[in-house]
């Protein structure tokens, strides 16, 4: 049964009388229910963290998100370059990254374009060693299985204003890095016109990757008529 505290009482109030039966709280603490028993309350948590559920019968604690995206890397592609590079942020601290390229274009209509790595920060890039794949088409029936050695395909051949999204995978470690992802945009080949979509796939027989170099494999520019972003995030595992 519950009782009565005297208004000057230093007890606490109790949970049937609307109180939390609680004489101090954990500071910056979110409350939570106990039934008829004394109001619970969580630790303040870290900085970045949320409230997460444990299941029924378990007080919520605060967590740090996994799984997260962290930006590396995003720049504008410039007109008439040759190549982009990233030669910083990318560590051991991800094994896993992401690389977005939008609104891409290039000078000729039968190029691709292309990924190699560095594991010396960019003062060489690796020409040899992959095994690269990619297959796609339009709706104009055009299709293309293209292989290589000496890079990573990440667009289809004939792609204008072109977006790819490239899953980037083993950086810091293991014996191989491995990407998979897919690229659309618009085909510009003579002739073709329509949408075309690829899927790319390969590996490269190296690790501890510190830089990224995108360019065109057949050695064309950036036509870059309107804003061309690349840029590579980090996935906290």
């Amino acid at each position: 049964m519950a009782t009565n505290n005297p208004i000057d009482s230093l007890d606490p109030i109790q949970v049937a009388l609307g109180g939390t039966g609680n004489s101090s709280l954990s500071s910056k603490g979110i409350l939570y229910g106990n039934g008829t028993g004394n109001v619970g309350v969580t630790s303040a948590g870290n900085s970045g963290q949320v409230l997460v559920s444990n299941g029924a019968g378990n007080p919520p604690t605060f967590q740090s998100i996994v799984g997260n995206l962290t930006l590396i890397s995003s720049g504008s592609v410039v007109n008439g370059a040759s190549s982009f590079t990233i030669t910083s942020g990318i560590t051991n601290a991800y094994n896993t990254y992401l690389l977005l390229c939008t609104g891409l274009e290039c000078t000729a209509t039968s190029d691709q374009l292309a990924l190699q790595v560095s594991t010396n920060g960019g003062s060489s890039y690796l020409t040899s060693g992959y095994t690269s794949g990619t297959t796609g088409g339009d709706i104009a029936n055009n299709f293309a299985n293209n292989t290589s050695t000496s890079e990573f395909f990440i667009s289809f051949t004939t792609m204008s204003s072109f977006f790819s999204t490239i899953w980037l995978y083993g950086m810091s470690s293991g014996s191989n890095m491995m990407i998979s992802g897919e690229s659309v945009g618009q085909n510009q080949a003579a002739g073709a016109g329509g949408i075309a979509r690829a899927y790319h796939h390969g590996t490269v027989n190296t690790s501890s990757i510190n830089a990224l170099k995108i360019f065109f494999a057949g050695g064309s520019t950036f036509l870059q008529s309107g804003s061309g972003v690349i840029t590579l995030f980090g996935l906290s595992e």
